[in-house]
C-alpha cells in the first residue's frame, strides 16, 4: 500500500500547504508524519539564518579542502622538477676549456656510471653493468655490456653527428645488462656534443640533455684474474683450480703466475686507435715448484707470453692483451675494484 504523508508545523502542529512551503518563514522547520501508521518522524532543521551560517562553513571549508590539494599539487610538481633536474648537467662539473675536448677523449678508456631514460624520464646508475668507450678522429669503439661495438661520427661546427652503428649480435641474458645495452646504444646514436675532463666525460643530446656519464677508467684500478690463454691457434680456457693474477702499481705490475709471485717492469703509451700500447720487461718470479697438474705448465706459457705483449684493449670486464700481429694472447677478467 502506498505510503501517504502530511507536512505539519514543528512548533503549532497545523498542517503546511505543500504548495507555500517554501514561502514561509519556518519553511525550514517542519516534521513529516505517517499518515498510515500514525508515527511521527520529526526531522528538525535550522532557520533560514542558521542555514546561511551553514552554508557560509561549508564554503569555508571547501576553501580549504581546495587549498591544500591545490598545495599538494604544487609540491608535487616541484618534486617532479627536482627529479627532473637530476638529469640536467650540473655545469661545476665542467670548465669552459672541457667543450668538445678531444685530447682528453682520446687519451682514456671511459666507463659508464649513468644514463638517461628517456622513456622513464630520469637518470639511471649504471650498476653491475660495464660498459666502455675509447675514441679517435674518426670512431668510437667499446663494450656496450654483452656486445662489442664501433660508431662512426664527424664533428661540424662543434657537433658530432653520429654514423654507422656496429655491434656483435650475442644475445645478453641478464635482464639488466640488456636493457642497459638498449638505451646505452639508442643514446650514443643520438648524442650532439660532449664535454670532457681528466675524470669525466658527458654526452648531450641537441636539447642539451645530459644523456651519458662516464667515468675515467684505468687497468691500474683493478685486479685481475687471467681467464684464457692463446695456446694451439686459439684461446683456451684456464682451469677453475688454477689462479694468474695480475695487478698494476704505478710503473710495475705483478700477481700470481699460478705456483709463485712474479713481478716486472711496464711502459705503457697512448692508444692506437683502439689498442693502447703496452710492453713488460725484467719480468722475474720466486722459484718454488708446485705438483698440482697443469699449474707448472700454464705458469711457464703465461709468462712467455707476457714478453711478447704489445697492446691492451678493454672489452667490458675484460682486458686483452695482443701480440704485435694484433692477435689476442692473453685475456683477463675483472674482479676487484682496489
Amino acid at each position: 500500500m502506498k505510503e501517504k504523508y502530511i507536512l505539519k508545523d514543528v512548533d503549532t502542529n497545523k498542517k503546511i500547504d505543500k504548495k507555500s512551503v517554501f514561502k514561509t518563514s519556518n519553511a525550514l522547520k517542519f516534521v513529516f508524519e505517517n499518515k498510515r501508521d500514525n508515527k511521527t518522524d520529526k526531522i528538525k532543521k535550522t532557520d533560514n539564518r542558521n542555514t546561511s551560517k551553514l552554508i557560509k562553513c561549508a564554503g569555508v571549508f571547501a576553501l580549504v579542502i581546495v587549498l591544500i590539494i591545490t598545495a599538494g599539487c604544487i609540491e608535487s610538481g616541484s618534486n617532479n622538477d627536482n627529479k627532473n633536474n637530476e638529469t640536467l648537467i650540473s655545469d661545476e662539473k665542467f670548465l669552459e676549456e672541457d667543450f668538445m675536448n678531444k685530447t682528453a677523449l682520446f687519451d682514456n678508456y671511459w666507463i659508464l656510471t649513468s644514463f638517461y631514460d628517456s622513456d622513464l624520464n630520469k637518470k639511471v646508475i649504471a650498476e653491475n653493468v660495464s660498459v666502455t668507450i675509447s675514441a679517435d678522429e674518426e670512431m668510437f669503439y667499446g663494450n656496450s655490456g654483452c656486445n662489442s661495438f664501433s660508431m662512426e661520427y664527424e664533428i661540424n661546427d662543434d657537433k658530432i653527428v653520429p654514423g654507422l652503428y656496429t655491434t656483435t649480435m650475442m644475445r645478453a641474458l641478464d635482464d639488466n645488462v640488456a636493457y642497459t645495452e638498449s638505451v646505452f646504444k639508442k643514446n650514443l646514436q643520438n648524442i650532439s656534443v660532449f664535454k670532457c675532463n681528466e675524470d669525466t666525460l658527458a654526452f648531450f643530446d641537441n636539447k642539451n640533455m645530459e644523456i651519458l656519464i662516464f667515468e675515467k677508467f684505468s687497468i691500474k684500478d683493478y685486479e685481475w684474474k687471467l681467464d684464457s690463454m692463446f695456446s694451439n691457434e686459439s684461446l683456451r680456457k684456464i682451469p677453475e683450480n688454477i689462479s694468474v693474477t695480475l695487478l698494476f702499481d704505478n710503473d710495475t705490475a705483478g700477481g700470481n703466475s699460478g705456483c709463485n709471485r712474479y713481478f716486472m717492469s711496464l711502459t705503457e703509451v697512448n692508444d692506437i686507435k683502439t689498442f693502447k700500447e703496452i710492453s713488460f720487461s725484467g719480468i722475474g718470479s720466486t722459484k718454488m715448484h708446485c705438483t698440482k697438474e697443469g699449474v707448472m705448465e700454464t705458469e711457464s706459457a703465461y709468462l712467455g707470453h707476457l714478453e711478447d705483449v704489445k697492446y691492451y684493449r678493454i672489452t667490458g670486464d675484460n682486458l686483452k692483451f695482443m701480440d704485435e700481429n694484433n692477435t689476442c694472447i692473453l685475456s683477463f677478467l675483472k674482479i676487484t675494484e682496489r
